[in-house]
């Protein structure tokens, strides 16, 4: 019976030290792995690559999500023995908006600098080095290639935004999904047609749909009509009208890149020549040809398909207006247009009397 009370007594005090033990553990184990992943964020956002690699290998999480404000530098052992036997009368906050791992080098989350820096300059070198190793570094240790954050946005739509075209390709490989359409609904696709198009022409190799409404148009708005040729040659429609939806007014459109072979290609296939590239400034191609000097054949072309010279922008300016005032050389070819439209204007009223 002693030997009982004995044994009893042994458990008693053993069982306790066990419970405390293993729940130390527990708790150091997260506190290493929270500072694991808070390291992570710094290394990600400083784009250091050796960090975010060694620390991967170190155990932090790749999918780890972050606040879109950054973490706070994780508790120690006595922060979280003291919440756990506090309580709290503060009212819940609502929870933050949480950015996963892999968004943080290729979105504007990251640090001030890097977000002005992107701001200021519209954009990053396309094979920005130090985000692709990372992404890939991320992707190897198993990050979802189709993590969502704020505004429904994945990597892939912001490689597509900042024209990460390394990054692009990378994710790809790792399987992500060109259908997801972020908070405006749009595709990656449409995003890199109007923002980045060397990341346009690896999504559409990667099996992006290129029949999407509108993607020619965008790619035209953003001056690059070798690239709404392709979509057109996969089946894209050149007919659709130009949407002010998502107008940008700093953007800025141009003929400059504009070969004749291809604008000709563009409007035989349902290109209107009437459309409004500047929605915001209710300025047609041709307007937009005129007043930026663009050469004589991208007019003719223009004139050809039915651009219409007395239509008006915002100014109330014509292209002969502009002409008038700063390309004098287009004046006789848009005033014989101007005349043309008149006399069949004239003899289709003729023929139905």
């Amino acid at each position: 019976m002693k030997t009982r009370h004995k044994v009893m007594w042994w458990i008693a005090i053993a069982v306790p030290i066990v419970i405390v033990g293993a729940a130390v553990a527990v708790v150091g184990r997260q506190i290493r792995q929270d500072r694991l992943n808070y390291d992570l964020y710094n290394a990600i956002v400083d784009l250091d690559v050796p960090a975010v690699t060694q620390l991967l290998e170190d155990g932090a999480d790749a999918n780890t999500l972050y606040p879109l404000e950054g973490p706070q530098p994780p508790p120690g052992l006595r922060d979280i023995l003291r919440r756990m036997f506090q309580r709290s009368n503060q009212a819940q906050s609502s929870p933050p908006d949480m950015v996963p791992a892999l968004l943080w080098p290729l979105s504007p989350f990251g640090s001030h600098e890097r977000s002005a820096y992107k701001e200021s300059t519209g954009g990053v070198d396309p094979d920005d080095a130090e985000a692709a190793a990372i992404t890939i570094a991320l992707l190897r240790h198993s990050a979802k290639p189709n993590a969502v954050g704020p505004g429904n946005m994945t990597a892939l739509h912001w490689a597509a935004a900042y024209n990460y075209r390394t990054v692009a390709e990378t994710l790809l490989k790792f399987h992500a999904d060109t259908r997801i359409a972020d908070g405006s609904g749009r595709t990656a696709l449409e995003i890199a047609a109007e923002d980045s198009p060397e990341v346009a022409r690896v999504l559409i190799s990667g099996g992006a749909n290129p029949k999407l409404p509108g993607i020619v148009q965008k790619a035209i708005r953003n001056s690059d009509f070798e690239l709404a040729v392709r979509l057109v040659k996969l089946g894209a429609n050149a007919s659709g009208a130009f949407d002010d939806a998502e107008e940008d007014e700093d953007r800025h459109f141009s003929f400059a890149r504009a070969a004749p072979a291809s604008l000709e290609f563009l409007l035989n296939h349902g290109l209107d020549a009437n459309g409004l590239v500047l929605p915001t400034s209710s300025r047609t191609l041709l307007l937009a040809a005129v007043i930026e000097h663009a050469p004589f054949p991208i007019i003719k072309l223009l004139l050809k398909h039915g651009a219409v010279v007395t239509l008006r922008d915002e100014d109330g300016l014509s292209a002969i207006d502009y002409a008038k005032s700063q390309y004098h050389s287009v004046i006789p070819m848009l005033m014989a247009a101007a005349k043309a439209k008149t006399r069949g204007q004239r003899l289709v009223k003729a023929s139905r009397r």
